[in-house]
């Protein structure tokens, strides 16, 4: 369903407390541009380095603590992936791994529930009132999520010869890494784990491309434009085209101990994503179907009183 979407959380988490190693930082468009830029190239590195040494230091606390907390079980997945990916016939084993995942899938009735999160968003952006509700763009959302809707039967999300072709890059993509089971991974440093993992992201993309998800012509139509900037605020219209259309929103920053960072109040779009999911699951609850009831027993006339 999140066509496009990894990129477009990146961009966003680059406004959320991350900014260019510069003082005063820079501009936002400026730190957009320079994600969209590393991702473009493939460059995590380049990416990573686009933090402040104190946000590299926050983002090392909690990659460690992270690493630091095993789970036996997400490791035994994780190094049965890697050692099938990493066999001569890697590709045809991740195929027949993802088998049991693809028979859980029912195009149209994804599409159908996208569809109806579409309308519930429908119902919200016709409810909006500025300055009390969320000024987050209901009605964009509404109108992507329809056309997402609208692509998930055709992307072949079932297709055997799309899973082959996919299979064989994802296969392709482990190899490009020297990470061999979970423990490789658990001890490198972010910056080392980044590095490591940066050589797989051309072959994730042309796995991602099998099903007509194209992250490089994404991350090319992007823009940022910044308007009403002050030394400590501003908002920044991103604008993208995805699923053939174009497309754009508005983030209301400021800056917070030398970081931008997303507004507060109703201007935050976290803010109003969780009311959106909360009111989803109100109305859920309230409109959910009574359980069906047994049938009375049949009366039986024995001449009793």
């Amino acid at each position: 369903m999140a066509r496009h979407l990894a990129p477009m959380l990146a961009i966003i988490f680059a406004f959320t407390g991350m900014q260019a190693a510069e003082a005063p930082p820079a501009l936002p468009d400026q730190i957009a541009n320079g994600w969209v830029t590393a991702l473009r190239a493939n460059d995590l590195t380049a990416a990573h380095n686009l933090l402040t040494p104190a946000d590299q230091e926050r983002l090392e606390r909690e990659w460690q603590r992270a690493v630091g907390l095993p789970d036996a079980y997400v490791d035994l997945q994780i190094n049965v992936l890697l050692n099938m990916a990493r066999q001569a016939n890697g590709a045809e084993q991740l195929a027949a791994m993802a088998q049991p995942f693809l028979a859980q899938i029912n195009p149209q009735t994804l599409s159908n529930q996208v569809t109806e999160l579409a309308g519930f968003l429908g119902l919200a952006a016709n409810t909006q009132q500025p300055g009390i509700t969320p000024s987050l763009d209901y009605a964009g959302l509404h109108t992507w999520l329809k056309d997402i809707a609208a692509f998930i039967p055709k992307a072949g999300l079932t297709d055997q010869t799309k899973l082959k072709a996919a299979s064989e890059h994802l296969a392709a993509a482990v190899k490009a890494t020297s990470i061999r089971d979970a423990s490789d991974a658990r001890g490198l440093k972010v910056a080392e784990f980044l590095k490591n993992i940066s050589p797989a992201l051309p072959e994730i993309k042309k796995a991602l491309e099998i099903y007509d998800i194209k992250l490089d012509q994404l991350l090319d139509s992007f823009a940022f434009t910044v308007i009403d900037a002050t030394p400590t605020s501003g908002t920044v219209i991103v604008s993208f085209t995805t699923l053939d259309k174009p497309r754009s929103f508005g983030l209301k920053l400021v800056t917070k101990g030398g970081t931008w960072s997303l507004t507060d109040g109703a201007d935050n779009p976290i803010a109003a994503l969780s009311q959106l999911v909360m009111m989803s699951l109100l109305m859920h609850g309230m409109g959910a179907v009574a359980p069906a009831q047994p049938a009375p027993a049949p009366i039986i006339n024995d001449g009793a009183l």
